[in-house]
C-alpha cells in the first residue's frame, strides 16, 4: 500500500465518520425539535379542545358534537403519548455529545 493509497482510505473514514455523527446531531435535534412542535400544538388547540369539550357537555343529545368530543378525546391521548414519548427522548439522548 502507498501512502497515498493510505491517506485516500484515512479521508474516506473520516468523511463517513462525520457523516455518521451528523445523522446522530440530526436524530437527537429532531427530538428536541418534535418536542418543541408539541408544546405550541398544546398552546394553539388547547382552547379549541376545551370549547369542544364544552360544547359537547352542552348539548348531549345532539350527535354530532358527542362525536368530536369522543374524537377529541382519541385525540387528546395520542397527543399525550406523542408528548411523553418525545420528553422521554430528549431526557434519554440529553447526555450524548454529538
Amino acid at each position: 500500500m502507498t501512502y497515498s493509497e493510505a491517506k485516500a482510505y484515512l479521508d474516506e473514514i473520516a468523511a463517513k465518520n462525520k457523516a455518521a455523527k451528523d445523522s446522530l446531531r440530526v436524530a437527537k435535534n429532531g427530538a428536541t425539535n418534535v418536542k418543541a412542535l408539541l408544546a405550541g400544538m398544546e398552546a394553539q388547540y388547547g382552547p379549541a379542545v376545551a370549547a369542544i369539550v364544552a360544547e359537547a357537555d352542552a348539548n348531549p343529545g345532539n350527535e354530532a358534537w358527542q362525536v368530536a368530543a369522543a374524537e377529541t378525546g382519541l385525540l387528546v391521548a395520542d397527543f399525550g403519548a406523542l408528548k411523553t414519548t418525545a420528553g422521554e427522548m430528549v431526557t434519554a439522548l440529553a447526555p450524548f455529545d454529538v
